[in-house]
């Protein structure tokens, strides 16, 4: 070999062989216990919570109002009131990402404990209240 540095993809210097090699592809498996189940649905639920919390608290950025009267102060307050309704949609996504994700593990420890399964989000949510597009607050 000539001592220079090879690059991927770079042809195989001659008088070197290249072949392949093959293998067999096995299915592997996983299993959770009860404890980790019940770890895993407060873990996604608190993260649900996080993100509901956040929801809350960001209600003011659908309501921005320009500094003045001019079209600029107009055009940047409907910018950015534009910017929090796409940020609370955000917001309300992963937390129903993360509510779906508690849903499943709470639903998967409900079958290894052969019960019925349970609603995650009704339990907790009971009472609370969420925030739709244009910052109001309803019940859910």
């Amino acid at each position: 070999m000539n001592g220079e540095p090879r690059y991927a993809g770079d042809p195989a210097p001659a008088g070197v062989i290249s072949g392949s090699t093959t293998g067999s592809i096995t299915t592997g498996g996983f299993s959770y216990d009860q404890p980790t189940l019940e770890g895993l649905v407060k873990d996604w639920v608190a993260l649900a919570d996080d993100y509901d919390r956040s929801l809350r608290d960001s209600e003011p950025v659908v309501k921005v109002v320009g500094p003045g009267r001019d079209f600029a102060s107009e055009s940047l307050a409907s910018a950015a009131t534009a910017y929090g309704r796409a940020y609370l949609t955000y917001l309300r996504d992963n937390r129903e990402y993360c509510y779906n994700q508690a849903q499943s593990c709470q639903n998967a420890l409900d079958d290894y404990l052969g019960v019925e399964h349970r609603n995650v989000t009704e339990i907790q949510q009971s009472g609370q209240q969420s925030v739709d597009d244009n910052g109001s607050e309803k019940a859910i």
